[in-house]
């Protein structure tokens, strides 16, 4: 008895889902069929294709990107001093005619004094550019400046040699 019940129970579970699944498919498809009634696509206009120009190549008088003298080209250019920069006003002479009369230290920031052969005295920091051969002060003393200068070679390389403006003193340049 307990199995008839059991089977009569599924039996009637299964015929109402079922009935009640087809009722809802139904109403799924009248709802779908309604909103797409009024449903138009529209698709945009495909942008406009732009054709490259074919560019030809043509390596007559250049120099190949795998040329060693690409590279000593690169490496002189690397080295060579910056002319669009202003001129500072000690630049104008050369090393040997400027002479360090003394020095200041002012917040912990030493500076050089120097003078010029019209008897005028500058004051120069870390950074100032100093003689005609693009030098750069690098390290403040007390008993003179150190400058690094860059100078053209005879290969007409750029070099980099250091330079001493002594107190009171001729200067000394020794390549790097």
């Amino acid at each position: 008895m307990k199995r008839f019940a059991t089977c009569l129970i599924l039996l009637i579970t299964g015929a109402t889902l079922l009935g009640c699944g087809r009722q809802v498919e139904q109403e799924l498809d009248d709802w779908m069929r309604r909103a797409s009634r009024d449903l138009r696509g529209r698709v945009e206009p495909l942008a406009d294709i732009h054709t490259e120009q074919p560019y030809r190549y043509r390596p007559d008088g250049l120099l190949s990107p795998f040329d060693p003298q690409k590279l000593l080209l690169a490496q002189r250019q690397a080295n060579a001093p910056d002319f669009r920069r202003p001129r500072e006003p000690l630049e104008h002479y050369e090393l040997d005619k400027l002479q360090m009369v003394g020095g200041i230290r002012r917040s912990n920031e030493a500076y050089g004094l120097v003078r010029t052969p019209d008897g005028s005295v500058y004051r120069v920091q870390l950074g100032s550019y100093v003689g005609a051969n693009f030098g750069r002060v690098q390290r403040i003393r007390e008993d003179g400046i150190e400058l690094i200068e860059t100078v053209e070679d005879l290969n007409g390389d750029w070099v980099q040699r250091l330079a001493t403006l002594r107190l009171d003193g001729p200067q000394e340049q020794k390549p790097q």
